[in-house]
């Protein structure tokens, strides 16, 4: 019996001892800082999308809100940008093409699936949008 609790013990500390300190700064830590975000839709309505591709030759954006394809600017730092709108209010698709190739926005969770392909999405709210909520909260007892 008591060998038997002395070997049970003994594996036992050999697996809490088997693990590695936790990284420094904490939990994931040594991951990178996170992605920025993908676009940004500003308060006068115009959005700025940018995407990372530090060894891309070119890459587009389209979408629904655009005519064709929109050739997008190479920063110093990897990122591609290009500013667009303003745009009316509503739910819009796009896509970024990085060298030719047609790719949904790696950022961005909101995604469109069709039967033949898939688009990224975003959503620019308007003065009516706000004025519907409060409208539609006016019986929660909010105040604005």
């Amino acid at each position: 019996m008591r060998t038997l609790l002395l070997a049970t013990l003994l594996a036992f500390s050999a697996t809490v001892w088997a693990q590695g300190p936790p990284p420094a700064g904490g939990r994931g830590a040594g991951r990178g800082a996170p992605p920025k975000p993908s676009y940004i839709v500003q308060p006068d309505r115009t959005v700025t999308f940018q995407v990372r591709a530090p060894d891309a030759a070119t890459v587009k954006l389209t979408g629904d809100f655009v005519q064709g394809a929109q050739d997008m600017t190479k920063g110093e730092d990897g990122y591609w940008t290009i500013t667009v709108g303003p745009l009316k209010p509503s739910v819009f698709n796009y896509k970024f093409s990085v060298n030719g190739v047609s790719n949904i926005d790696p950022n961005n969770p909101m995604v469109k699936e069709g039967d033949r392909s898939s688009e990224s999405m975003f959503e620019v709210s308007g003065d009516s949008d706000r004025k519907r909520t409060r409208l539609n909260s006016s019986h929660l007892g909010i105040s604005y």
